[in-house]
């Protein structure tokens, strides 16, 4: 079977390689306030798992919510879990859910998450939707936000999905050197 790339491993990716490759490659892992934090505002998400509906011409009146839906795309390696997908008639938009505040960035939001929703529009276009943007929803801030799913996010998240598939399926891979006086590691559960 091909080495499905999860949308988290991309994501983790994108935050920092060293990360991804103490996960999935060292099999190492440890939950911190955060992580657990972030569990806990999954929690409703996560109870119930849908399914995706087909994809139809037209335009429905209120779009379809769907939560917590499994998605592959073998053609192109992939699997996620989608905290929410909104459908109406063939157009679908991913909304992730993010425990912490709306950041004080120029597209207020950070790179994982961005590639991490391409990632999901990906999966949403494999499966016959017109997905252009997607919405990052911050639990702290009660705040959703507006991410285009643009050409260059989705080389960026297709160079990403590479990368990882190479750390994993390359036996003589070494850890990525650690990131240099970054803010990341202040919050990272393997620090």
């Amino acid at each position: 079977d091909p080495l499905l790339i999860t949308a988290r491993m991309a994501a983790e990716y994108a935050y920092c390689p060293r990360l991804t490759y103490l996960i999935y490659v060292d099999g190492r892992w440890e939950d911190n306030y955060y992580t657990e934090h972030g569990n806990s505002v999954h929690y409703n998400t996560d109870q119930d798992e849908d399914t995706l509906p087909d994809p139809f011409e037209g335009n429905d009146e209120h779009p379809s919510i769907t939560r917590s839906v499994l998605l592959t795309s073998e053609s192109l390696g992939i699997c996620a879990k989608l905290d929410i997908a909104e459908i109406q008639g063939n157009v679908a938009i991913p909304v992730e859910i993010k425990r912490g505040r709306v950041p004080d960035t120029p597209l207020q939001c950070y790179e994982p998450e961005r590639v991490q929703l391409m990632f999901q529009g990906l999966l949403l276009r494999s499966h016959g939707y017109h997905c252009t943007e997607g919405m990052i929803y911050y639990a702290s801030s009660k705040r959703r936000i507006k991410v285009q799913l643009d050409d260059a996010l989705e080389v960026r998240t297709h160079d990403i999905i590479a990368r990882v598939r190479t750390m994993l399926e390359d036996e003589n891979s070494a850890a990525p050197l650690p990131l240099l006086r970054s803010k990341k590691c202040l919050g990272c559960s393997l620090a």
